[in-house]
Order: structure tokens, then C-alpha cells, then sequence
């Protein structure tokens, strides 16, 4: 089975629906959710090729460039080059990122109780 890759964008049409915690588009912190997409690559994105496009080399390591503009279609146009991580290790940081916000939320509570 072939290392899938990704850099953790969740798309609804040409809209960022979610970015997967840990993944590239996340840490960047320049795509955010409702960014929409208007070039992958330099190839201009459709309903019908995005899901294509953003799968590319599906190499980990592998570079791809987004041009998109901010907060939707009218929004101020941007570009980012991202490396595509493993599907595995995303989910791996994301698993870290949860546990991170579970020991937090203790830490949290812990201290409210000795006051």
C-alpha cells in the first residue's frame, strides 16, 4: 500500500470546509475555512477537478502551490506553497494535538480546584 499524502484540507466544492489539525495548511496558518480555492498548482480549480488536483504527485515531501482568496470567491487573493505530509503522520499530530488539549483541560481544572 503507497504512503498517502496530503496537506490536510478539507474542501466543500472550492470552499476550505476544515483543515486537519497538524497537517501543513494548518500550521501555515494562512488557509483557514472558508478560503476558496482558485488555483492548485497553477491550474485553475473546477467543482469537477479539485478532488484531482489536490491529490497531485501524492508524494510526501512533494510541493504544491494554492492560489485562493480569503474569506471566499471576492476575498483578497493569496498564495502559499505547502509540502504534502504522510496521511499517517497527520494523524498522528493530530492525535498529539488532542492529547496536548486533554492534558491542558486537566492542568486547567487542577488548578481551579486548589483555589
Amino acid at each position: 500500500v503507497p504512503n498517502k499524502s496530503t496537506v490536510g484540507i478539507v474542501v466543500k466544492g472550492l470552499t476550505i470546509e476544515r483543515l486537519d489539525i497538524g497537517g501543513p495548511a494548518h500550521t501555515s496558518s494562512k488557509l483557514k475555512p472558508g478560503d476558496f480555492i482558485l488555483e492548485v498548482d497553477g491550474v485553475p480549480t473546477t467543482n469537477h477537478n479539485i478532488a484531482t488536483l489536490l491529490v497531485g504527485s501524492d508524494k510526501p515531501g512533494s510541493a504544491v502551490s494554492f492560489t485562493f482568496a480569503k474569506g471566499g470567491p471576492q476575498g483578497a487573493v493569496e498564495r502559499i506553497t505547502l509540502t504534502r505530509m504522510s496521511s499517517k503522520d497527520i494523524q498522528e499530530r493530530k492525535e498529539m494535538f488532542e492529547m496536548f488539549e486533554k492534558l491542558k483541560d486537566l492542568v486547567e481544572k487542577y488548578c481551579k480546584s486548589e483555589k
